[in-house]
């Protein structure tokens, strides 16, 4: 006995379901089943499900695409089999951070070097680029989702040390040429100083930034 409704219609509904229910509806007739393996953006949508990953709504990747691209990062993690690689220079200002594929170091040069990581399967190109500053970086840390830089400077020396905290945007805007020599600048900068009054503190290697 069919059903009343078009698979068509009954697809679009299964749209709306969860992965987990999903999962139940392949199990309830052969008509389900069919359908829901017969729609490439329900496939994907469990197959994401599976690799504990979550979709971008706002992309513009057709689910065909989307489904190739996930199979592939797939294949390539569980192989470890890398398309290509390179090597990156560390710098000299012991500090660095990696985040959202960007990894920024600090140079005793009072800078930082950011290297935004290439992706293939997303069509990210490499980028190398240096943000200077007016003051030497004794500790950073970075959220590139928010563009946000957190920097320490330390000020003056025991027993009246006292710490700058930097928090500026603007830092990882990645310069439109892979050249390694361009330099960007930050904007809209606050910052606040106290006094470190632990002598571990200043005494440690790297002062914790909160």
């Amino acid at each position: 006995m069919g059903y009343p409704l078009p698979d068509e219609l009954i697809g679009l509904t299964f749209n709306h379901l969860d992965v987990p229910s999903l999962l139940t509806c392949t199990q309830v007739c052969k008509l389900f089943h069919a359908i829901i393996s017969g729609s490439t953006y329900l496939i994907y949508k469990i197959e994401l499900f599976a690799s504990y990953m979550d979709d971008n709504e706002h992309s513009s990747i057709d689910a065909v695409s989307r489904l190739n691209l996930l199979r592939e990062h797939n294949r390539v993690w569980r192989n470890m089999s890398w398309p290509s690689s390179g090597t990156i220079p560390m710098q000299d200002g012991n500090c660095w951070e990696f985040s959202g594929g960007v990894l920024a170091q600090s140079t005793q040069q009072n800078e930082l070097f950011l290297v935004q990581l290439p992706c293939k399967l997303k069509g990210i190109p490499e980028r190398r680029w240096f943000v200077p500053f007016e003051f030497r970086i004794r500790d950073f840390a970075f959220d590139n989702s928010q563009d946000l830089v957190v920097l320490l400077e330390l000020i003056g020396s025991p027993p009246t040390l006292s710490c700058k905290i930097h928090l500026r945007n603007s830092f990882g805007r990645t310069p439109s040429s892979s050249n390694s020599s361009t330099n960007n600048t930050c904007s809209a900068e606050s910052a606040c100083r106290f006094h470190l009054s632990d002598p571990d503190l200043w005494q440690s290697r790297r002062c914790p930034l909160l």
